[in-house]
Formats: C-alpha cells, structure tokens, sequence
C-alpha cells in the first residue's frame, strides 16, 4: 500500500508539473502564431487530451462493447463540465465574453440531444439506437467546426516571430501533452490499486476513478491555465472537449457500425444537458461572469451524478 501511495503521490505532482509545460507551450504557440486562445483551447488542447478517448472508443466499437462507448463519452463530458470548470471558478472568473465561445457551448449542447435520437431508431424500450449514417454527419459537422474555428480573429496583439520560441512553445506543447496523458493514467491506475486494497467495489471504482480519471488530462489542463489567468483557453478547452467527444469520436464510432445502448444512460444524458444549460444560463443571466458560487454549483451537480450511479450499483 505504501508503494502504491508514493506513486500516486509522485504522479500527482508529475501531472501538475507536466499540465503546466503543457499550458505553457499552448500560450507560447497562441502568442508565437498569432492564434486565439480559444482556438488553441477549442481545438490543439481539447483534442490532444481526447484523443487517447478516441483510440478507446474506436476499440470498443469494434468489439460491440457500445455501453462503454456512450457512457464513457458522456461521463467524460459531465466531468469536463462540472469538474473542469467547476474547479477552475474556484482559482478565476469564467465570461463568456466572445460570440464564438457561447457557439462552441451551444453546439455542445445540441450535441448532447443527438444521443435521444436512438430513441427513434429503437424497437425496444430498453435499448436506443444510433444509426451508422450519423456518424458521416457527425463528423462533418465536426470539419466544420474546425474550420469555423479557424475563422476567429485574435486579439489584436503583436506578433512575435522568434522561429527558435515558436520551436520551444510546440515543444512544450507536444512534450507536455505526452507528460500529461502518462501521469493521468499512472494517476488512475495506483488509485484503482489502492482502492482495491481496501476492498471498494469494482463498480463503485468504475463509476468514480476510472470514469474520471479519463477526463483528468482537461481538468489538470483548465486548472493549470486558471492558474495564469487564461480563460479563453479553459473555456476553449471544455466546450472544444464536448464537441470532439460527440461530433468526432462518437462520429468515428458510428461509421464502424450501429450503436446499440441502454436506454437507461439517457439519464447521465440528462445531466450532462442541465450541467450545460446551468452554464449558459446562467453566463445569460449574470453578463460579469461565472464565479466561485457557480463552481460550487457545478461540483454539487457532479456529486449528484455519482450518488445516481452508486444508486444503480
């Protein structure tokens, strides 16, 4: 257990140092090219800590495994949401400030009603079925959002053309990415083992480490930007999370073939669409920006997810 404690230790420390290479690289790269923040969080950041999710649903589709698909898309949303930005709200002020940003979080949530089209597709109340046509729409939807993305003027700020900095920042970021994925993993796997050392059920291990743990690399990502005062990118990074989970790695997964799931995981469906709603809402509603208090809010949510999975352990 000692073993296992220092590791978990130890990889917590190497993740905060590695998301902050990661972040560092991403502003370098952002001030270097002249590239938004939001950009670099919409796109460079929210698919480079996805992507691993990519290669994990692509094998689970090829296997039938379709649970896993949804639900592990879907959690690692509401985690995002809550977590991500929950805890960042706790170290800066969010607003949403930009039209662009407000776009990203609406498609985000239109993206989330796509899953209760299974509902039309099914022949058995117990099961929804996504069609594998979806899948080429979806990710051209996806295309066009990066290219939307691209489209965003930055804030007119000059340039710096230092070739050897702008070298260093894409340094920072590949290699800080890598760090990241490595550590949130090596985190997850000697928490599993201590838990299982002190007999917590493998469900409940699922329903809480592993499930968040796949989204660690976005929320160490948003608490490292929180920390140097870049919003842009932690609202970048979440919302272009969302969208590429469901627009591109759901898009892939159905152009292998139908999905089949519980109808049942409509319900975290359901979470992921008020964690989101709160959100713009309340961004509608209070125009100065999200503060502590809506961090709390978000994290109680969360919480509300986990009592609801232990609920149907």
């Amino acid at each position: 257990m000692l073993t296992n404690l220092i590791i978990l230790f130890l990889s917590l420390m190497l993740l905060v140092v590695s998301s902050d290479f990661f972040i560092s690289g991403a502003i370098s790269v952002s001030q270097k090219s002249k590239l938004p923040d939001v950009f670099i969080g919409g796109v460079i950041v929210a698919i480079g800590t996805s992507a691993p999710e990519l290669v994990i649903n692509i094998i689970a589709s090829v296997k039938g495994e379709h649970n896993v698909v949804i639900s592990n898309l879907v959690g690692s949303n509401i985690v995002n949401i809550c977590l991500g930005i929950g805890a960042s709200l706790f170290i800066v002020k969010l607003s949403f400030d930009k039209y662009s940003t407000v776009f990203i979080y609406l498609l985000g949530l239109a993206g989330a009603f796509v899953f209760y089209l299974g509902f039309l597709y099914s022949d058995d109340a117990k099961f929804f079925i996504l069609p594998s046509y979806l899948g080429y729409l979806l990710v051209c939807l996806f295309v066009i959002y990066l290219i939307a993305m691209s489209k965003i003027e930055a804030e007119d700020e000059e340039a710096d053309n230092d070739d050897k900095s702008l070298l260093r920042g894409l340094l920072y970021l590949v290699v800080g990415g890598i760090a990241l994925l490595f550590f949130a993993e090596l985190v997850v796997e000697s928490a599993v083992s201590l838990a299982k050392l002190v007999n917590i059920p493998d469900q409940v291990i699922g329903a809480t480490i592993v499930a968040a743990g796949g989204s660690l690399p976005e929320v160490a990502a948003c608490l490292a930007a929180a920390k140097k005062q870049k919003t842009s990118i932690i609202i970048g990074t979440i919302g272009g999370s969302q969208i590429f989970n469901i627009f591109g790695i759901l898009g892939v997964s159905l152009m292998i073939g139908d999905v089949r799931f519980a109808s049942s995981l409509g319900v975290d469906v359901l979470f992921l669409i008020i964690a989101t709603v709160f959100v713009l809402a309340l961004n509608y509603l209070r125009p100065s920006g999200l503060y502590k208090k809506s961090g709390v809010v978000l994290v109680l949510i969360y919480l509300a997810y986990m009592f609801y999975l232990y609920s149907i352990l």
